[in-house]
Formats: C-alpha cells, sequence, structure tokens
C-alpha cells in the first residue's frame, strides 16, 4: 500500500508503508559504526541467513528489541550475537531461552511494539545500556543515534559491517499530520528524521538500540525503531517505540 504524505517524493505519493519486522536504519548518509560493540543481534539460525535485530542489552541475561521482530518465532530458532560489528562472524553468541512480547501488542496498530529476550547464558564483557527515566519522552530535537545492519537505501542490499546514522526527534504532532490517519502515531511511539530527508532506519533496523549518552558517555536506550514509510524520505520520518512508556514493565521481566 502506498500513502501520499506531505513532502514525499517529488510532490507526489511516494511513501511506502514499511512491513513490520522487515525494515530498519538506512538512508544515503549512513556512517559506519565508530568502534562500539555494544549492539547485540538477535538472529535466526542460519537457515534463515538474514539478521532479524540488533538490540541494546539491559543486563548480561536481558536483550530490548521490538515484538514484530520475534512475534511467531521460536526462541530456539533465535541467537544473539554479540563482540562484533558484523552480523555474521566474530564475537561469540548465545542462545535466546525465552522471549516475553508486550501483552498490548497488536501488530497491525503497530503500538506496543516491544519484547523482552532472555539468553540461556549470560552475555558478559559488554557493557550494558540504561534505561531512561518512567515516562521518558525525549524533546523534539533530541539526537537518537540508531544502528543496525540494515539497507543502506530503500530497496538497497544489507551491509556486512555495523553501521550508525544520527537523527533529530521530530514533533510528534507533526509527524501525526504527515502520516494522516491511515497510520495512528500514539503516545507510545516518537518520531525522528530530518524535514528533506535523507537519514532514517531502513529495511532490517527495526528493534535496534536508538540511544543517547550521558554524561560519562553511557548509552541510555531512548527507542526502538519500529515502522516507517519508504526510507529516509522527505515529510516521513521514522517512528519509533518509545521506551520511557515501558520502563515498569520492562523492569518487570528483566532476567535475574
Amino acid at each position: 500500500m502506498s500513502h501520499c504524505c506531505g513532502g514525499c517524493g517529488n510532490g507526489g505519493c511516494g511513501c511506502h508503508k514499511g512491513r513490520p519486522g522487515r525494515s530498519g536504519p538506512g538512508g544515503g548518509d549512513r556512517e559506519r559504526h565508530r568502534g562500539s560493540k555494544r549492539r547485540c543481534p538477535v538472529r535466526r539460525q542460519p537457515a534463515d541467513h538474514v539478521p532479524l535485530l540488533r538490540r541494546d542489552l539491559l543486563n548480561p541475561g536481558t536483550v530490548l528489541t521490538a515484538a514484530s521482530c520475534v512475534a511467531g518465532i521460536p526462541s530456539t530458532r533465535m541467537k544473539i550475537r554479540y563482540g562484533s560489528l558484523n552480523h555474521g562472524s566474530g564475537g561469540a553468541t548465545a542462545q535466546v531461552r525465552q522471549v516475553v512480547i508486550h501483552p498490548d501488542y497488536r501488530a497491525g496498530s503497530h503500538d506496543n511494539d516491544i519484547a523482552v529476550v532472555h539468553t540461556a547464558t549470560p552475555v558478559l564483557n559488554i557493557t550494558s545500556a540504561l534505561l531512561p527515566p518512567p515516562g521518558d519522552d525525549p524533546v523534539p530535537g533530541t539526537v537518537l543515534s540508531t544502528s543496525g545492519w540494515g539497507a543502506t537505501s530503500q530497496g538497497g542490499s544489507l551491509p556486512a559491517a555495523l553501521r550508525t546514522v544520527d537523527v533529530p526527534v521530530t514533533d510528534r504532532g507533526t509527524c501525526r499530520t504527515a502520516y494522516g490517519t491511515s497510520e495512528a502515531v500514539t503516545e507510545h511511539m516518537l518520531c525522528a528524521g530530518l524535514p528533506q530527508g535523507g537519514k532514517d532506519f531502513c529495511a532490517g533496523d527495526e528493534g535496534g538500540p536508538a540511544v543517547t549518552h550521558n554524561l560519562i558517555d553511557l548509552p541510555v536506550l531512548r527507542a526502538l525503531p519500529s515502522w516507517h514509510r519508504g526510507c529516509a524520505q522527505a515529510g516521513c520520518p521514522g517512528v519509533y517505540t518509545r521506551i520511557g512508556s515501558y520502563v515498569p514493565w520492562i523492569t518487570t521481566h528483566l532476567a535475574g
């Protein structure tokens, strides 16, 4: 399905709805990730070959991701690779033990697109991300750093090495106007991107980490890429799950 929203394409209807779990960070101006090995890909077993997600670790046994990336997939078919910037090699892997999907997640609405993943063995020697305060809602202009192995352009190929893109949070009202009534941008979501496009998450990046850094440079997980129309198109910011809406639920499901 395509949908016309202000500024998309060259004056025409150029916004195409991203499929949940099949899109992620991208855009023509993506940068190679600078040295961090905090991002943890949750991926299907080798029979599927394609990495599903990159997640930030919350503690040695807990990873956060989008529900749309793991819904309907047995935990026995998922592993987390960590300590490597390449999605298919290096570092170490941990088997997924359990996936807890938010009870109010509904695929059709994209709302509550969040899940907690527990590993069978601890993920060691990796810096965990911090959760924001409950209710955290980044103000417009806050720059989020989103990492992943998603396509670098709409319909493009997937890179082997982890990449990152920095995008500013967009006013929620502006985002709602851009997407119109066909898709609901709820209070549990936030939007981020440049008005002119060019930087965004893209196919393969959903559920990855969107972080800021605190005063001592530790990552704070503020959002998860969730859905979008097109990839890095003008007037079509990416839509993220806002972590601040779910902090009490997340802490209830942290692995001990």
